[in-house]
């Protein structure tokens, strides 16, 4: 009947204005009809979501209007009340909680407890308190980074002393952009250089959204105003991304310790006033922001099998000279988009030299039209006569000529790299792999990509015996409808004692080396 209730109320909205208003009361987030790809585009899919941010602001708010003509006491206690129900709607969130229980806590603790507890003892307890109730938690960015920002406000507290009173409040609020930046990064490996400033410009007015849907749920009749204002806010983000500034940026763990390192320098140097070292601190942070912008990545070479589902994707990378095959492909949504670009650009890949499909099949080539649209692919091979083709030390020989459906005149490739033999095999069938057995081509390889996903029609015994690789990679989805891979298709691998891996238990496989 819950449910029923949420459906009827969102119903009253148009498409725009329901989708916004579904995830930023109910944290339900349906990115079917487009509504939120601007706010996830710019990187401020969090504001669209009932988060502590609002919820401290609509408490600093209602304390201010009440403290005008009530005691202290009294307009403190008013917002607790007032915005206890928001527990229930949004609950398990724990951004929510955490802010709300917080706020109880230093109530009580001021006017009932004589500030019996420090504000650090309050909510290192309830930290633990979470913790008690549910260890997951410590996994969950809402709940990490939560307590940690409440944390750095804490430590900073005597920092920003140096500064005049008017302006701590913004000091206070670069050192919490500061503080999660890494964990921004570290999500979608590009730097939003705006984002601070669009959040700037946009919580006033999910403020505004919020306290008007929160009108309507309680049945006082202000859809006409909430529509058109939900609308309006849509266009602003869409508006928003002509000025969004995104770069590729690299994160890596020791990235994440100089950074925090250079931050914790740069707090206890202001607050022993120490300008000159200060300034020494904060231009070799922002040296190390320019750094991990530039593609120091380019003295690694790799192999990775990316986890594309049910589907085929191997990036080969050479320094600065990288080529793929095959994109997956997924209709239910964008591969290149959601998981190849994203991976490129946590591994710092800023182009590829070569895209290659081994044959038409959706689930080989569903991502190659969005791949070059949204990245830089400078070549594009699918035609056995395209082969063989060398980009830097990466020389790819086709050496399946064997004709018949898509699957029997896949591209199969041989690859002599970072001191290891690869094969390569698509989709080939058994007809196919008996084909280039008959010609005399040494199949011998130290890494076999197995056919077809370890479906029965490819890899026979034949086939795994002549390369005898020590490794075999399948690349299949979790649970896939097709029963991949085969029963029969790993017996045979086992028997020859060849170690498989597989993407739909390990995700993406990676093989890395700087040296060789």
């Amino acid at each position: 009947r819950v449910h029923s209730l949420k459906e009827n109320f969102l119903n009253k909205f148009d498409d725009d204005a329901k989708a916004l208003i579904n995830a930023i009361l109910f944290n339900e987030k349906d990115y079917s009809n487009g509504t939120l790809d601007s706010f996830k585009s710019l990187n401020l899919t969090y504001l669209v979501s009932v988060s502590g941010i609002y919820i401290n602001i609509f408490f600093v708010a209602t304390t201010y209007v009440f403290g005008l003509f009530t005691s202290k006491k009294f307009s403190e206690a008013i917002p607790i009340a007032i915005y206890s129900p928001l527990i229930f709607l949004s609950f398990p969130r724990v951004s929510i909680l955490r802010v709300f229980m917080i706020k109880t806590l230093k109530y009580i603790n001021e006017h009932f407890l004589k500030k019996r507890f420090s504000y650090l003892t309050l909510l290192s307890s309830l930290a633990l308190f979470f913790l008690i109730i549910d260890f997951h938690l410590a996994y969950q960015q809402a709940y990490y980074v939560g307590f940690l920002i409440s944390l750095l406000g804490v430590f900073v507290r005597t920092s920003l002393n140096y500064f005049p009173k008017k302006k701590r409040k913004y000091f206070q609020f670069i050192f919490v952009i500061l503080f999660i930046n890494p964990i921004s990064f570290k999500i979608s490996n590009s730097l939003h250089l705006l984002a601070p400033f669009f959040q700037l410009m946009l919580i006033p007015f999910f403020v505004i959204l919020i306290l008007l849907s929160m009108t309507c749920l309680i049945n006082i009749p202000l859809i006409g105003i909430t529509n058109p204002f939900a609308n309006f806010l849509v266009g602003i983000s869409k508006s928003l991304q002509r000025f969004d500034i995104n770069l590729p940026f690299t994160v890596s763990d020791w990235f994440i310790f100089i950074y925090y390192a250079l931050l914790a320098i740069i707090i206890y140097l202001l607050e022993s006033q120490r300008i000159n070292h200060l300034r020494n601190a904060c231009i070799a942070l922002c040296s190390l922001l320019v750094i991990c912008l530039m593609p120091i990545n380019v003295i690694e070479k790799g192999v990775y099998f990316i986890n594309v589902g049910q589907g085929d994707s191997i990036l080969i990378r050479d320094h600065n000279k990288t080529v793929l095959i095959d994109t997956g492909g997924n209709k239910k949504f964008d591969m290149a988009t959601e998981t190849l670009i994203p991976f490129f650009n946590k591994i710092g890949v800023r182009h590829l030299d070569l895209l290659v499909t081994t044959h038409d099949d959706f689930d080989h080539s569903g991502a190659v039209d969005s791949l070059k649209e949204n990245f830089k692919v400078y070549n594009y091979a699918n035609q056995k006569e395209s082969f063989p083709y060398q980009v830097g030390n990466i020389y790819l020989e086709n050496i399946n000529f064997y004709s018949g459906d898509e699957n029997d005149s896949s591209l199969v490739f041989l690859l002599d790299f970072m001191n290891k033999k690869w094969l390569l095999t698509g989709d080939a069938s058994i007809e196919s792999e008996k084909t280039i057995l008959k010609s005399g081509v040494d199949v011998d390889c130290d890494i076999l990509k197995v056919g077809h996903h370890g479906s029965k029609t490819s890899s026979c015994e034949e086939f795994i015996k002549a390369s005898s690789p020590s490794e075999a990679i399948i690349s299949c989805g979790a649970k896939n409808s097709y029963g991949h891979p085969n029963k029969e298709v790993l017996d045979i691998l086992s028997k020859y004692n060849v170690k498989i891996r597989r993407t739909d238990l390990e995700g993406t496989i990676s093989y890395v080396s700087i040296f060789t």
